[in-house]
């Protein structure tokens, strides 16, 4: 079916991905905009890049990693200090065993960020090697810290929101448009982006191969994006998808591959960013509903950022 229809299109080579569909996944990328990959087959310790691996992680679990890690290191000195025994330790007040030992955990906690209040303190060698081990432990992982959230802080990135789904609408000159929409969630200002949309479409699911086809855009770069942009693909008879139905897409697994690249003026640099969406996420005969429009006082334009997933059938429209 593929090769008849589309023995005019030429076909796009440089993706990166394999060809063979038995041998992939789902999808080739995620909605996180990540590659669709797990690598197996080496040891997790010949991979580990930690500074890596925590720059790449979001936020939430970035913060979740450290209170781990500061959680753990002080049960850890806290054990140490409570097995020595309180003899070792000047000004411990505890009566029972875990009374002593929350006292001893919030000594570490103090020694581990040297705030050293000054109540409990090491009177003896044993102690003292133990608390000063801790002390350039915790001015080192300060140090690291320090340095990892300024890393993540000034990694450069482009704060786009893409829409839920893309649509397919039919046009006055009876010809069907693959659309799909994103904007800038932050007031930082994007210049010069680019955009190169793939169409990857399985030739038979288990015995066939990939086939990438690189979709003619009505227009592939803007100068500014202030506002949402609206990506148009119009489906000609010149386009791989002519002819397509929503069944059809569904039989070749059609899979609509993004790379969006932007000048970000915050970082004075150029940033990538990746996105796809799979059959089951493009709606047929519907359009999206605007997203901006005058702000209340009408000195400026609001984006509704919101909005940017709303859209209605084609049926329904006045």
């Amino acid at each position: 079916m593929l090769r008849r229809l589309y023995d005019s299109v030429r076909e796009y080579q440089n993706t990166g991905f394999g060809n063979d569909p038995a041998y992939q996944g789902r999808r080739f990328i995620r909605k996180d905009g990540t590659f669709n990959v797990v690598r197996t087959g080496m040891s997790w310790w010949k991979r580990l890049n930690p500074y890596h691996w925590l720059l790449a992680m979001p936020w939430w679990k970035f913060n979740v990693v450290m209170i781990c890690f500061f959680l753990t290191v002080n049960l850890c000195f806290a054990t140490c200090y409570f097995m020595l025994g309180t003899d070792h330790l000047l000004g411990v007040l505890g009566e029972n065993e875990l009374e002593i030992f929350i006292e001893v955990f919030f000594f570490s906690i103090q020694t581990f960020t040297t705030v050293g209040y000054g109540r409990i303190n090491p009177i003896d060698l044993p102690a003292n090697l133990i608390a000063g081990t801790e002390a350039f432990v915790g001015v080192l992982t300060a140090a690291i810290i320090t340095g990892l959230f300024f890393a993540k802080f000034s990694l450069p990135t482009a704060h786009l929101i893409f829409s839920k789904n893309a649509m397919m609408y039919k046009n006055k000159q009876g010809y069907y448009q693959l659309m799909f929409r994103f904007a800038n969630v932050l007031d930082n200002q994007l210049t010069n982006i680019k955009i190169e949309t793939i169409l990857a479409l399985a030739d038979n699911k288990k015995h066939g191969i990939w086939h990438f086809y690189n979709l003619i855009l009505e227009q592939s770069q803007i100068h500014f994006l202030p506002l949402n942009w609206t990506v148009v693909h119009t489906i000609t008879e010149n386009s791989p998808l002519y002819n397509f139905t929503a069944k059809d897409l569904a039989n070749v697994d059609a899979e609509l591959l993004i790379l969006i690249t932007v000048f970000n003026d915050t970082f004075a640099q150029e940033v990538h960013v990746r996105h796809s969406y799979k059959f089951d996420e493009i709606v047929w005969d519907a359009q999206f509903d605007p997203m901006f429009r005058p702000a209340a006082n009408g000195s400026a334009t609001e984006l509704m950022l919101d909005k940017i997933d709303e859209y209605s059938s084609v049926e329904n429209k006045n």
